[in-house]
């Protein structure tokens, strides 16, 4: 018997054949595929910026803060939002952690010379931002580099110094302007001229 022959016989048992093996291809990709994505995920999860161990968006309270940070030099509020001052490394400049509902929603480090931060320690750590946003003000000294995914944005200069470092739950451009850089936006300001 030829092979012409054997395979018009068996060409049901041959197609079946290489069918079932594309089909366990194709889920064999599929699962490593899904295992790389839970890769991706954990370790963006494991990315998340936090401060003194106090992560944004959980639920503290103050009690455990004030363990972790000392007690307040002065507390303030606007609308639901108490913004809790606390020192620094320089006596002029404070921390500050703004609380709602027992839950921390944004914390401004103080950044000093003696920190030892600047730029790169950030981007050591968490990359190249995500985007760059700009002071809605003619005399802005400072840009805001924001990386969504880790929470975290610093204020200062892209290859120099930082003035304040920003914690904040993860979230989306839009919330982040929305909800705690209102005075900022995606194109540097330019004044208007004239009438």
């Amino acid at each position: 018997m030829n092979i012409i022959n054997y395979l018009k016989k068996h060409k049901v048992f041959i197609f079946a054949s290489i069918s079932s093996l594309f089909i366990i291809f194709i889920l064999i990709k599929i699962n490593i595929s899904q295992k790389d994505n839970k890769e991706t995920i954990d370790k963006d999860i494991d990315n998340i910026a936090e401060f003194k161990s106090i992560q944004p968006g959980e639920v503290f309270n103050e009690d455990e803060i004030n363990n972790l940070l000392g007690y307040p030099t002065n507390s303030t509020s606007e609308g639901k939002i108490k913004i809790n001052y606390y020192r620094s490394t320089n006596e002029y400049r404070t921390n500050q952690l703004q609380i709602s509902d027992n839950k921390i929603e944004l914390i401004k480090e103080s950044i000093n010379p003696v920190d030892n931060k600047d730029s790169s320690f950030i981007r050591n750590q968490f990359g190249i931002a995500d985007i760059i946003l700009y002071e809605k003000s003619p005399n802005s000294f400072f840009d805001l580099y924001v990386y969504l995914n880790s929470g975290i944005a610093y204020l200062g200069h892209k290859d120099e110094g930082i003035f304040e470092i920003w914690y904040f739950p993860p979230t989306t451009l839009e919330d982040f302007i929305n909800n705690y850089a209102q005075n900022y936006q995606e194109e540097p300001f330019t004044q208007q001229e004239g009438y």
